[in-house]
């Protein structure tokens, strides 16, 4: 198992080197190239709501690449955990307002359990913000649509998914992904 997917805890790739089977995990790639693609992360003030597997590789690749991280989640005692194995600080959503943030990162399935799920207030979002959900379907979430009306610059989650699978063909390929097909492929499959 790579050492990102020890420190993360999960993984969701394996490779085959020379017969010997390799574990990796690319949620964290997919995540911080998607947020490269519009901003630098050092420093950044980022609140990631959630706390389950998508979370922990993206506090992980966030941390990495030196922002400063919250995590918040429906249920306290999972926020803290994740935020004490990293050394973020940590609350419920209903803690947002007591949080500055540069980057909102939701990483939770609430959408496909409940599409009508506001799960941090409308007025929390300033024109200033980056704004990413890595939900895909529907491509703008609930969370999206608000940061949008705000002003905010969003990330749709097909943005993080194209990153992981960019990560995933050089991992087995040893080349570079042919970027312009993954991502045809990939407007065409979420079109259906």
């Amino acid at each position: 198992i790579s050492d990102d997917a020890t420190a993360i805890g999960a993984v969701n790739t394996i490779k085959n080197v020379d017969g010997k089977f390799i574990g990796e995990n690319v949620d964290w790639i997919g995540v911080v190239n998607a947020l490269e693609e519009v901003t630098g992360l050092k420093g950044k003030k980022c609140i990631v709501l959630g706390a389950g597997g998508a979370a922990r590789g993206a506090v992980y690749g966030l941390k990495k690449h030196g922002a400063e991280v919250v995590v918040l989640n429906r249920t306290v005692e999972k926020a803290e955990a994740l935020a004490n194995e990293f050394g973020c600080e940590f609350g419920v959503l209903d803690d947002v307002k007591n949080f500055e943030a540069d980057i909102v990162l939701q990483t939770t399935s609430c959408w496909l359990e409940n599409p009508d799920t506001q799960l941090i207030p409308a007025d929390y979002f300033k024109p200033e913000m980056i704004v990413m959900d890595i939900v895909y379907t529907p491509l703008i979430t609930p969370l999206l649509a608000d940061a949008e009306k705000a002003g905010c610059q969003i990330i749709t989650g097909e943005k993080m998914l194209l990153h992981q699978a960019y990560e995933q063909f050089k991992l087995w390929t040893g080349k570079e992904a042919p970027k312009e097909i993954v991502e045809a492929r990939l407007k065409q499959a979420l079109s259906n």
